[in-house]
């Protein structure tokens, strides 16, 4: 350590690296705890093996602390400058980068890779600039006042920040994958919906995420289609290729269906979930719903109805919304040669379907497609009433 001759200049040079240290301090824990809170619980999951679960607190104070000590023992070992002395802290920023740049296979983008020829420059431009400091003509300098070295050092702990935060996990999609994975973990459904809405922009996974959301909240029948549902998807279950869901989803809704799909080349979702509810005398809920849903996703009415009518005993006497739609609209699409539409709320009767103001909706729906069809703007506009419903998904894929 540097020696001062005066009184003022020696407090200032014990008081800096603590003062640096508080600064690192609390940007580290604001950085993990509220920044990459999400993907260090998956970071712990992925070289756990699954074993623990990450406590974004605890997590946090655990990194810190280590990150502390190491700060303060370089300040102490090497004859830092006054006015540079914050670079004693860039071993812990570099360890803080290191812990949350790390690409694992659990992550969205994993495909982008460690930025490892970034890590290695940095490293080797900091040897040079520590090397440059400490022969700085300055060293011993005792001219400045306290304002004047805190100011230069808050500039090197800026610039160790922008550095973390440049090279750490910073996908914003990323974030909000993990984010919503972490409330499925911790049974917040209707956040974890919330946060997965398309307004915030979309992909499979969270459309999936958003899904197990929904079957696991006991919704997927009610509030599945007031979503878009990504083009051309044919699926609802997570795939073990988007191996975020091993983190997340996964062992959850596995766990409710009580079975665990063999993902092969040949795996067929519709025969996974129709093997798994045949397998118990009483269906399971949450198995039904992801194999009437399937049906709906595909617009298969028929198969649809013909399922709800073998298992309605294990529905709830009101039906979901969407499974109400969705009778509605084959009664309204059935020719005279199908078979009618039959369902009972109840197991003591079997009649057929009716609900005359959702059917009086569905023809009001009618009407104005056909003329938004024909370019009518006023029924085009009228027609966003019907934005959550099955019916609209229905016509924009299949009509």
């Amino acid at each position: 350590m540097v020696r001062y001759n005066s009184p003022h200049t020696r407090q200032v040079a014990k008081m800096m690296p603590y003062v640096c240290g508080i600064i690192f301090a609390c940007f580290a824990f604001f950085y993990l705890y509220f920044y990459q809170a999400d993907y260090l619980a998956q970071f712990q999951y992925h070289f756990s093996h699954g074993e623990t679960s990450y406590n974004s607190f605890v997590g946090a104070v655990l990194i810190i602390l280590p990150l502390l000590v190491l700060g303060l023992f370089c300040h102490g070992m090497f004859r830092w400058p006054l006015r540079f002395c914050a670079l004693s802290w860039f071993p812990s920023a570099f360890l803080l980068t290191f812990i949350t740049c790390l690409r694992f296979p659990e992550l969205p983008d994993y495909s982008v890779g460690t930025p490892w020829i970034s890590l290695i420059s940095l490293f080797v431009l900091f040897i040079i600039v520590a090397c440059l400091c400490l022969m700085h003509p300055d060293a011993t300098s005792e001219r400045s006042t306290f304002s004047s070295y805190l100011s230069s050092n808050f500039l090197v702990l800026i610039i160790l920040f922008f550095m973390t935060g440049a090279l750490g996990y910073d996908s914003g999609p990323g974030h909000r994958e993990l984010r919503v994975g972490l409330f499925l973990q911790r049974g917040a459904y209707d956040e974890a919906v919330t946060l997965s809405s398309p307004e915030q922009g979309g992909s499979y996974r969270l459309y999936a995420l958003r899904t197990a959301a929904l079957a696991l909240d006991g919704q997927l029948g009610d509030r599945l289609f007031e979503y878009p549902i990504p083009e051309a998807s044919q699926t609802l279950l997570p795939q073990q290729s988007d191996s975020l869901f091993v983190f997340s989803a996964l062992p959850i809704l596995y766990k409710q269906m009580r079975a665990v799909p063999l993902f092969t080349k040949s795996f067929s979702e519709r025969k996974f979930l129709q093997n798994t509810l045949a397998l118990d005398s009483v269906p399971r809920p949450l198995v039904l719903d992801y194999l009437l849903c399937s049906y709906l996703l595909c617009g298969e009415l028929q198969s649809f109805s013909e399922v709800l009518l073998q298992h309605t005993d294990s529905l709830t006497s009101s039906l979901p919304k969407h499974y109400r739609e969705a009778l509605i609209l084959q009664a309204h699409l059935v020719s005279s040669s199908a078979k009618p539409v039959t369902v009972s709320p109840s197991s003591s009767s079997s009649s057929s379907y009716e609900d005359a103001e959702m059917h009086a909706s569905l023809l009001r729906f009618d009407r104005l497609h056909q003329a938004a069809q024909q370019g009518d703007m006023q029924a085009l506009d009228s027609l966003l009433d019907y934005t959550h419903t099955y019916w609209m998904y229905y016509v924009s894929r299949f009509q």
